[in-house]
């Protein structure tokens, strides 16, 4: 993991701060945790940093708002900034600040400093090594009402019921006061659970929050993001699903996970699972684990909607009443910590941090913002002063952004009209070859073939190499390389003797590569 840490002046206080970077499973975000230190007081948080062009890439046939039309990476991005400034609910992750910059979104959250509940490698769950400390807090919390049998967990790699149970009151009460919001989460799974040492359990992973205040369709939507093993039968049968049962069917399979390791619907092959999903009648019994678990399990995960529990009801369950957890009384906020220093919460935030003329929280954020945004482009900090630093793979990645630039160009329909306009901010590698979708002009909209494309310095191939049916175009003549706005995988490519051909990527990226080939053939020629 790698780290830097800087001495700076914020408000004429000598403020520490000392960054870490974690590695990150995405390519269109880095994560990097930050530590800042001011008269012996550490406050911590989570920086997670947006390639806005390559989240602009991602896209996903649900619509937050309407249902009807397919949302791209940069309006999830937006709704989930908008939506977690609006609420203010415990079991959530809190955001801090958002900074935003040319081509980066950043995102200040807190620290949950125990990690996540479950580590996902191939479908199979494990427990991260912090969560340990999980039975220790649980007893200081719930006293006298967890027994120490029922704590003693002999499979460290996965959670004792009365574990299960603590965390999962806390996901259902969440979920609760989101759903009473018109607030869905929509990506619950074991891995985007997480904890700290003041026995806080909170919900991450929140890029596609979604407000269903005043929706038309009532939260159906015919498609759904997150992770298709945690999806409900419904989903796989067609039609709209209610994003409120896809929360709690989700929850239902997350409790399943924490006390047994593994998917209870995993996936091998996807035709396969959509096949044993639109037929699923029951789900089976659970051997070792007390009947009232078994039965909240087999409620929730009724293959008819009709039948399964609502969230209230849940919470009112047996597995829940008896064994202390009770709706109808306020659960109290936990009051113990293991690291006081580390904690999250605002009323520990020094008094001189919210003073006038002192140093603020957000002046913190600040600082801590431009540091790293200086890092990331040249190693130079706020002090003018050369900072030692080695870039991580994440920031490597983050820092591709001249295809992101172009992207937003091409989506606005931008053309090449003139050689000079050819040349410009010309990146790519030559020769490049691979296999695409291709059609001509003149054929039926829905006469795609697969062939071979072949671009070097002056030329354009399509066919391969060595095909006698193979043509080759004078990439010189070309009059426009134009994108289709509503699938960027396709591109048309026109020369000025009226030749038109269409071609269709493997992905977005893969479209955006060839653009830039053929600019670079263009330029050389």
């Amino acid at each position: 993991m790698e780290e830097i840490v800087w001495k700076v002046s914020v408000n004429n206080q000598k403020v520490s701060i000392r960054v870490e970077t974690k590695p990150s499973t995405r390519r269109d975000h880095a994560v990097k945790l930050v530590y800042v230190q001011i008269d012996g007081y550490t406050y911590c948080f989570v920086t997670k940093i947006v390639n806005k062009g390559y989240r602009s890439r991602e896209t996903n046939n649900f619509n937050a708002t309407q249902g009807i039309v397919t949302d791209n990476g940069i309006a999830f991005l937006v709704n989930e900034i908008s939506v977690r400034t609006q609420i203010d609910i415990p079991g959530l992750c809190k955001l801090m600040a958002v900074r935003d910059s040319e081509n980066f979104t950043f995102l200040f959250e807190e620290l949950c400093n125990l990690g996540v509940a479950m580590l996902n490698t191939d479908g199979v769950y494990v427990r991260e090594k912090r969560t340990l400390e999980l039975p220790t807090i649980v007893s200081r919390i719930r006293g006298s009402q967890s027994s120490p049998a029922d704590l003693d967990n002999k499979n460290g790699s996965v959670y004792s019921e009365a574990e299960a149970r603590f965390i999962m009151w806390h996901v259902f009460r969440t979920i609760q006061e989101l759903h009473n919001s018109q607030i869905c989460h929509l990506d619950i799974r074991p891995d985007n659970i997480y904890f700290t040492s003041a026995g806080e359990v909170k919900l991450g992973g929140l890029c596609y929050l979604s407000n269903f205040r005043n929706d038309m369709f009532g939260g159906l939507r015919s498609n759904l993001p997150g992770r298709k093993e945690f999806l409900l039968p419904e989903y796989w049968q067609g039609g709209r699903v209610s994003c409120y049962a896809a929360d709690i069917w989700a929850a239902a399979v997350s409790l399943y996970v924490l006390v047994k390791g593994v998917d209870p619907f995993p996936i091998d092959r996807l035709d396969r699972h959509m096949e044993r999903m639109s037929h699923y009648s029951a789900f089976p019994e659970m051997e070792g684990f007390s009947a009232e678990l078994q039965s909240l399990l087999q409620q929730c995960l009724n293959p008819r909607m009709a039948m399964r529990p609502t969230i209230e009801t849940i919470l009112k369950s047996p597995w829940f009443e008896k064994n202390g957890y009770d709706i109808r009384v306020l659960t109290p906020s936990p009051s113990y910590h293991v690291k006081p220093a580390l904690s999250m919460s605002e009323t520990s935030i020094p008094a001189k941090w919210t003073s006038p003329g002192m140093v603020t929280l957000n002046s913190v954020i600040d600082s801590c913002f431009q540091n790293i945004l200086d890092v990331m482009y040249g190693g130079v900090d706020l002090m003018g002063k050369d900072v030692e630093y080695q870039s991580h793979p994440s920031d490597e990645a983050l820092l591709k952004t001249v295809e992101s630039d172009e992207a937003i160009r091409l989506l606005s329909g931008r053309h090449l009209e003139n050689k000079a306009d050819r040349s410009e901010n010309v990146t790519g590698s030559l020769p490049k070859k691979g296999r695409v979708w291709f059609r001509s002009g003149e054929s039926c909209p829905l006469c795609w073939r697969r062939t071979e494309l072949y671009v070097e310095r002056g030329n354009l191939v399509v066919g391969g190499l060595r095909r006698p049916d193979s043509q080759t175009y004078s990439v010189l003549d070309i009059a426009t390389i134009v994108f289709t706005e509503e699938n960027p995988r396709l591109f048309t490519v026109s020369w000025k003797d009226g030749t038109v051909l269409r071609f269709k990527a493997s992905s977005r990226a893969d479209a955006y590569d060839w653009y830039h080939a053929i600019k670079l053939a263009i330029a050389l020629s």
